[in-house]
This record gives C-alpha cells, structure tokens and sequence, in this order.
C-alpha cells in the first residue's frame, strides 16, 4: 500500500513518509492539540513546518483544540485531494472496540469539518475540534485521540478477524492516532504535626530499655517517627525512622541510658490532607525497662505518654 497511496495522509509518527507499520505507531504528530484556538499566523506554520510537532500537553480541566493535518502524496500539483476529516477520543485500551470511542465536535457542533491539499502540498483543518471536559486519565490507562479522512474511495478503515482495528488504522494512510501523555498525578501534601515533652526518668544507674510507639486512632496512610535529643549512654541517637502506621502495630528501638536520663522527646506524625481538612491520631509513646537478661523477671514501665491529637490544616484546591 505505501508504493501505491496517492491521496490525503496522516502520519503514525514524525518520521514518516508513507504508510505502513514504521514505529512508533501512535505518537501522530498531524494531530496537533493546542491549549488555545491557532492563529492564522500559526495555522500556515503548522503546514509549512510538515517536519516539526506542534502538540502542547492537554489540559484535562479545560478545552483543548484539536488541529489535524495531512499532506497529499499524489504527484500531480494540479489535482486537488478533498477529504472529510473526523475526530474521536477514547481510552487507549479500546482502541479495537470502535462503539466505546466518542466523536468529537467543533464549537458549531458540527463532527465533520473538510480539508483539501494539491498534490505534494501540506493542509491543516482551519476549524478545530474541541477536547476537553473528561476525567484526567491514570497511569496505564491514557487516551487516545484518532483521525480519519475520508471520501467516496477513500473509507475509514476497518478491523477484522485477522487484524484488530488499531492495526488498521497504522496501516491506512487516511488514519492515525496519538496516545496523549497521561499527566503526573499531582502529590497530595503531606502534612501533620509534631508533638514534644520532657522525658526525666530519675534512674539511679544505667538501664536497658525499649522505646516504643504504637497508635490506636490514624487518619489512612499516616505516619509517624520520634526522636530523643539527648544520645543514649553510648553516644547513639534514640530515633525510629518514618514507620506506616497500623492498627496493633508497636514499633520500638532499644537503647541503654545512663543515670539520671534527661532528655526532650518529639514524636512527628505526617499523613496526606483529607477532604475535611481534619487531622487526628491517638498514639502511646513509653519507654520500657527490659527485665536483666537470664534472670526472669518483668519489664518495668518507666514512663508512659498517652497522646490525642487533633489539627486543621489548610487543604490545597483542585487546580492550585
């Protein structure tokens, strides 16, 4: 087919020159999504710079205008090609199910809109299509906007029992597609708050212990860590690192203090902002003496900290 197409076609990818299978398949730069209407001005770029992109990234929130441009690979200068050009979007995994794709439109409503070049010359819609007003996509599940030109010998084409339709649509000259940048999700902020007290145990002499933390109450995926200021009695800080949070879950670090141990303790507790813009954990810091090793013995609870905490923190909005 690629030594024999004469007529209006719409590239796979920017390298190519006539139809066929030449990867990539689905990076169509002659379907050209603009953030705003094109100018005249760039409308005659667009034809005359056939060998550069000119796609800005889709903006799920607003419209986006949709360009499509094709050059006529009939040799004849004088014979003009006339195509009716259509536009659908759909999800990426429907690409071979045409009854899930939707038909796009212009601002006049109209799903059709002509274009027509001589041959050798390069043509642009004037009239963009409009795209806009979806659901932003996800990470392994992006869009896909497809075109097709056609006319009375020229139809669109058509999958089979033997070659799905996004194949065909490669393979055709008077189709393509472009498989549209799924936009990095946007991190929620993770915020919280720290909580600090004085921690004096009054210890006649040095002691092993366990430091633990454990919460009974959390917002989802919270978490939390804490940290003593002063070393313990061999020069280490008294820290567990950022630990998810769970219901049941201690998470704890041993430590020898010397005497007389004084120290300020903090415990930070980080979770993404909820819709309400409320933030609250219940959580139980101690410190545990272990009973001496090989005789027996309970552990003794040193100091004990039961903490309810409760913050409203500023919820950033959709689109800031």
């Amino acid at each position: 087919m690629s030594h024999d197409y004469d007529w209006l076609f719409i590239r796979n990818n920017l390298a190519q020159t006539s139809p066929g299978k030449t990867p990539p398949t689905d990076a169509s730069p002659d379907i050209i999504t603009r953030l705003a209407p094109a100018t005249a001005a760039e409308l005659s770029s667009f034809a005359e710079c056939y060998d550069q992109p000119f796609s800005q990234d889709v903006d799920y929130h607003g419209t986006n205008y949709v360009y499509v441009r094709a050059r006529n690979l009939g040799k004849d200068s004088g014979k003009t090609a006339v195509g009716t050009v259509q536009l659908w979007y759909c999800s990426a995994d429907t690409l071979d199910t045409k009854p899930f794709w939707k038909r796009l439109s212009t601002q006049d409503q109209n799903n059709a809109v002509s274009i027509s070049a001589p041959g050798q010359a390069v043509a642009v819609t004037d009239i963009p299509f409009l795209f806009g007003n979806v659901a932003a996509p996800v990470q392994g599940a992006p869009y896909s906007l497809i075109a097709f030109i056609t006319d009375a010998n020229h139809p669109a084409p058509t999958g089979s029992a033997f070659t799905p339709l996004h194949e065909a649509i490669v393979e055709a000259g008077n189709a393509a597609y472009d498989t549209l940048a799924v936009p990095p999700k946007p991190p929620t902020p993770a915020t919280g708050f720290g909580w600090s007290s004085k921690v004096a145990l009054n210890n006649a002499k040095p002691v092993d212990v366990t430091v633990t933390l454990s919460a009974s109450r959390f917002d989802p995926d919270a978490e939390m860590y804490f940290v003593f200021e002063t070393p313990d009695a061999n020069g280490d800080i008294i820290s567990i690192g950022k630990s998810a949070l769970a219901n049941g879950k201690f998470y704890g670090t041993p430590a020898t203090l010397p005497a007389n141990y004084v120290s300020q303790v903090t415990a930070y507790y980080v979770a993404p902002v909820p819709p309400s813009g409320q933030l609250s954990a219940d959580f139980t810091l101690q410190i545990v003496q272990d009973p001496p090793s090989g005789q027996g013995g309970q552990a003794k609870l040193l100091e004990k900290f039961n903490v309810s905490l409760t913050q409203v923190v500023a919820v950033a909005k959709a689109g800031a």
